[in-house]
């Protein structure tokens, strides 16, 4: 290695140190300093878990050291993968501490600077050619006005666009592997179960098709990726405390997993964000789930969730336009669940008519429906003085699904109960008993 390229390495490691990813851990400084500083001086053997507990951590080899060293590897990981996906994104060089090691890997994503400055010579020649390529594209405009042609992109080419996308994924999946491509179509089907949000016997079904994908590819992070939401869910709708932590807990490892196999999925970064919901993060929440849409803002999985959080912590307005039926999204193992989540938000923002429109074409192109949709369709019935649509409503829930609770279910997943009794005073004055 150069002596330029040492002294790059060591000006992004003290940009690392100072962002605020790192500046708050000491740990993790001392972490990254010693692996780096021991690769840049040739002691790559020293980079093994009991010597970095010792050197760095002070602790014995007897003391469930390599836990500890591997534990803030991971968190590590997670940090090094945020910083270069916000203030670092355009840092020379990068860092990386690939799982199943700790010895760092350096990646210069540029080459000499002084060869990307323009030539003004070049540029000189360029002006004239521009200039008259600009008249004549002005000339054809007029031209085809005059005939009535119209230039405006197809309205399909943004669908055709995502669709071609998911092709080019698939590829690359089979490409690596057939087990991978096999645990991405599990884990695709098994996606098609996380709604609705609130059917246990459907999260258990869920999680188990995760499982499975994670047994047929252990290297595949998508199925990590999905089980921590089905755990994640399940945590939220326990019925005790005890079964909640430790939900929780395996959820957490899930999660976890799938950051450190792929940390710039949005998927995994999004089974993060719904974890930290489950937890009572919300703020935390909301961050990661919108870090996960800027790593994956197509992925249907990662804007129904992205939806979901906003929704369930009172950002009716951005849940609604994160769920729009008309967005781009692809929408493979979702069935189209933002309609559900674009029904809701609207009710909350009194925009009645949409709300009823959404639940209707959710139900209409065979989106996940449940005793929430007719209760969210039936308040936003009442609330537009439509109170014999909202009855018949009422009418059917009680008798498809008599011990029903609206208010349990709800408060569940709400993190302020002032948005669980907008939906009840709605139910009440349609009839609903107050019992229930």
């Amino acid at each position: 290695m150069t002596p330029e390229n040492e002294k790059s390495i060591r000006i992004a490691l003290k940009n690392i140190l100072q962002s605020p990813q790192l500046s708050g851990s000491a740990r993790l400084q001392g972490f990254l300093t010693y692996v780096v500083e021991q690769s840049l001086l040739g002691h790559p053997e020293e980079i093994v878990g009991k010597i970095i507990a010792q050197d760095v951590y002070g602790r014995q080899p007897a003391d469930g050291s390599d836990n500890i060293v591997r534990v803030d590897a991971r968190r590590l990981r997670r940090a090094l993968s945020d910083y270069y996906a916000t203030q670092g994104s355009d840092d020379v060089v990068v860092i990386h501490i690939d799982s199943g090691g700790y010895v760092p890997r350096f990646e210069f994503r540029e080459g000499d600077k002084d060869t990307q400055k323009p030539d003004k010579s070049r540029l000189a020649q360029l002006r004239i050619p521009i200039a008259a390529i600009a008249l004549f594209a002005a000339a054809l405009l007029v031209w085809a006005i005059g005939r009535g042609i119209d230039f405006s992109p197809s309205p399909d080419r943004a669908d055709i666009n995502v669709q071609g996308r998911a092709v080019q994924e698939r590829k690359a999946l089979a490409e690596k592997s057939m087990a991978t491509l096999q645990a991405s179509n599990m884990t695709a089907k098994a996606s098609e179960m996380l709604f609705p949000i609130a059917d246990v016997e459907l999260q258990t079904a869920a999680l188990k098709l995760f499982e499975e994908a994670i047994r047929i590819d252990p290297a595949y992070a998508g199925g990590y990726a999905g089980a921590a939401h089905s755990l994640s869910t399940l945590a939220v709708l326990a019925p005790d405390l005890k079964q909640r932590q430790e939900m929780l807990q395996a959820a957490s490892l899930m999660s976890g997993t799938a950051v450190d196999l792929d940390p710039t999925n949005g998927w995994g970064i999004s089974s993060q964000a719904w974890l930290a919901f489950a937890s009572g993060d919300f703020e935390n929440a909301t961050t990661l789930a919108n870090r996960a849409y800027l790593l994956s803002d197509l992925d249907g999985r990662v804007l129904n969730f992205y939806a979901l959080i906003l929704l369930l912590t009172g950002s009716f307005a951005e849940a609604q336009k994160i769920s729009a039926p008309d967005a781009p999204r692809r929408d493979a193992g979702s069935h189209q669940a933002n309609l559900n989540i674009h029904g809701v938000a609207s009710f909350h923002l009194g925009d009645y008519e949409t709300a009823v429109s959404s639940f209707d074409s959710a139900i209409a192109s065979g989106a996940p429906v449940s005793e929430l949709t007719l209760v969210y369709k039936a308040a936003s019935y009442q609330a537009n003085a439509q109170t014999a649509e909202a009855q018949k409503l009422l009418a059917e829930l009680s008798r498809t699904w008599p011990v029903f609770q609206p208010e349990a279910a709800l408060s569940k997943f709400y993190a302020s109960h002032e948005h669980v009794d907008t939906v009840l005073v709605q139910l009440r004055a349609a009839g609903w008993p107050k019992d229930k």
